[in-house]
Parts: structure tokens; sequence; C-alpha cells
């Protein structure tokens, strides 16, 4: 009785935060997102187990079709993981393994046929409906933590589209895998720094600047490090692929370097908790159809329907840094899975057409996460800031589109070639 309880009350707490924080809800999203949290309470009435209500959860989380509205599942039912042997991901529109344990090299790069009982597209459906509906590339690598949570099999069954076919069986602890970057690197790159969160390496008259997180303030100590060689080159190259953001303050403080004022970062959109306006909307609006509210008290519409935003621009100047390259050309390289603060620091640069954009649209997702603790063990995550270019063009869902359209290709990943740098650097 007491799980159930807890679970009621985790429903009634994620209804409460998402109604009053989440930026980017509709008329009809709001109607279907009642509609399953009603459907929800009463499943759970009948008695579920802690399994399938985080299933349900995540679910739940998916219909709102945001990067930064997850589920994060508790400790308990996180202990009896098992996990790939490799990393999965999207090339060409073909899932193949890119990652895997030595003894499965064969399989590296072979686009995927059946994944045991689903096909190809069965299982990336299967990814966005518990993940984000909008980026596929961003779902399948969210799941591969969680992969025995959603298959529960000790043995994968793999047919590949040249009818080749093996088992893999699960392993205990996440599979990291081994970074090639360096190695597809042109052999005349000098590394001149190699740390976690950032690579730099100067490759003839030109500089690469790696970053694969902006989760601590390292990086940007270990950018500036580099700032006189850096104004001998003909251009930096930020490569962000794959970086899925951290803390968009060290993001604005490397930017702050190729722009002598402040940085207008973002405009902003926050749900207002108003309880006065609240109240008097309550009134006015009492014996009053949603159709003629809406077109005739549309503010007092907005706040009970909480699509009532406040908008702001928000700035940000890093003194130490302004100005101190703001004579050197950039390109920057992104694909599906450049996330979070990471798109922050491109929409800087693309703000101001203050560098080349190469590569695939980002993920479509920054925004400032709550983080709902939950009963059960659990948490849940949402959206709380919808994010727009200063200008008011937005990316949500859609991602920043590059200026020259570069994808990776499955050829070039079985010769370690990376033709996306390649084209940058030539």
């Amino acid at each position: 009785m007491k799980e159930v309880e807890n679970q009621i009350s985790d429903i009634l707490k994620i209804n409460h935060y998402v109604l009053n924080l989440f930026p980017y809800w509709e008329d009809e999203l709001l109607k279907e997102w009642d509609k399953e949290i009603t459907n929800l309470v009463l499943k759970v009435s009948g008695n579920i187990d802690l399994n399938n209500f985080y299933k349900k959860l995540m679910r739940l989380s998916s219909l709102l079709n945001d990067g930064h509205t997850l589920v994060y599942l508790p400790e308990k039912i996180k202990e009896t993981f098992t996990y790939f042997p490799f990393k999965l991901a999207i090339i060409e529109d073909n899932l193949v393994i890119v990652e895997c344990e030595d003894k499965y090299q064969e399989y590296l790069f072979k686009p995927i046929k059946k994944l045991n009982n689903f096909s190809d597209t069965e299982f990336r459906d299967l990814c966005i409906t518990y993940g984000w509906v909008s980026n596929i590339e961003f779902s399948i690598n969210l799941l591969q933590s969680e992969t025995s949570f959603l298959i529960e099999e000790d043995i994968l069954d793999l047919e590949f589209i040249d009818n080749s076919k093996n088992e893999f069986k699960l392993i205990d602890k996440k599979y990291e895998g081994k970074s090639t970057y360096i190695k597809q690197l042109p052999k005349e790159a000098e590394i001149l720094h190699d740390s976690e969160e950032i690579l730099i390496a100067k490759i003839n008259k030109k500089i690469l600047v790696k970053i694969n997180h902006f989760m601590t303030e390292e990086v940007v100590t270990n950018f500036y490090k580099y700032a006189k060689d850096y104004l001998k080159a003909e251009e930096i190259i930020f490569d962000l692929r794959n970086n899925l953001g951290g803390n968009s303050g060290f993001a604005d403080a490397i930017y702050q370097g190729f722009i002598n004022e402040a940085i207008e970062m973002e405009k902003a959109y926050h749900q207002v908790i108003d309880s006065e306006r609240v109240a008097s909307a309550t009134m006015n609006l009492y014996n009053i159809k949603d159709d003629t509210a809406k077109k005739e008290y549309k503010e007092f519409y907005e706040v009970l329907n909480h699509q009532y935003l406040e908008v702001t621009i928000e700035k940000s100047n890093f003194k130490q840094y302004q100005g101190l390259l703001k004579l050197v050309k950039v390109k920057i390289l992104q694909n599906r899975m450049t996330y979070s603060s990471a798109e922050n620091f491109i929409i800087n640069f693309d703000n101001n057409k203050r560098a080349l954009l190469i590569g695939e649209n980002t993920a479509g997702s920054t925004g400032q996460p709550a983080w709902i603790k939950l009963k059960t063990g659990g948490m849940f995550m949402i959206t709380a800031k919808r994010v727009e270019y200063p200008n008011g063009k937005t990316h949500h869902n859609i991602g920043i589109k590059p200026d020259v359209f570069k994808q990776e290709k499955l050829e070039d990943k079985i010769n370690h070639v990376d033709s996306v740098l390649n084209f940058a650097l030539s």
C-alpha cells in the first residue's frame, strides 16, 4: 500500500512542477498531458511494480518532446542493469555499432537489420517512445545506459543487412569504449594539449580545438593557455560534435575572447506564477468559454493555461577575456549530438555571424532544467526555461542549422577518415 501511495504522490508532484515550469505548453498538449496523468493515476491505483511505474514515467516525459525533460531511474532499478558490449549510433541513416569490445571488431559499422525481435525501425521507435521524439540519435545514446530495463534478455541476437548474425552477451558494467579521435587526425597534427575535457592541436597553420564537454572550469583555463598560438593561426576550428554540454557559463567565457562587448546570450522565457493575476483570471473567466476567453481575454487565458511567459535577454561579460581573439577566424563542427550548452556556445557565434558552421543540425535543446526528487527513488527532470536566439530565432527540436551541411559517411568511418574535419581543414 505504501508503494502505491508513493507512486501517486510522485505523479501529483510531477504534474504540479511540470504544469508550472514547462515553457512550451500549447492547448492540445495540455489536454493530452491531463489525460495521461489521469490514466497513470488510475493504473497505479491498480498496483504496478517499480519497473513498470518508471517505464510509464519515461513514456510520460517523452510526451513533452523536449531534450531536457528526462526520467532518471532509482538505484534500486539500476543495480540490476546489464549493458551492451558496444555503442550504437546512426550514420547515414543506418543503425550501426561504432565502438565495441575487441572480440566484436568485425561487426563495426555494419548496418543492423534486426536486434532480437526488433527490426531496425522498431528499435528506433522503442528509443523515442521512452526518450526524445525529435532526436533519435540522442535517444539511442541515452537509452544505451538503460538497455536491460527495456530489453529483458541476457543475450542480444543481431542480424545485419549483409545477413550475417551474431550473439552478443550483455556485460555487468557500462561499455565506455576508447576514443579513436587522435588516430583520425592528419599525420602533421601537433598535439598541444590533451585532457579529458579538451584537445588542442596545431595542423599546419590552423588550430583544432576539440571540446568534449563544458562541465568544468578547466575547459576555459586550458583553452586560454594557448591564446598566443591562436593569434598566429589562420583560423580556429572548434569541434563540438558529440559535446553534450555542461555549464553554459564556461561556454560563454570562451566565446568572450572573440568579441569586444558584453555577450547577448539568449532570449529566455519563464512561466510567471503571479497569485493576484491568477485570482483575477479565475474570476473573469469563470463563466466564459475557452474559445471566447482565448480571443478576448488572451492574457488571462494564458495565465490559467500555463502559457503566460516572462521574456528577458540574458547577458554576460567576462572582461578578462574580452576581445583577446577578436581577429581570429572561426569554424565550428557540429552534429545531432551537439547538445545543451554546446548549442549555447554555437548560438553566440551564429547570432553575430562570427563563425562558419559545418556539419549537421545540432540536437535542438537548451534551457535550464529543474530536478524533481521522487519518493520512489528516481528523479524527473523538466525544462524550466525556453530559449531562443536574442533575435527570436528558434532552434528547439530543430537544432541549429549549419552553413555547410556535411554528414559523416560509413565508408569514411570504416577507413578511419574524418571527412567533416578534412573539409574544414581544406
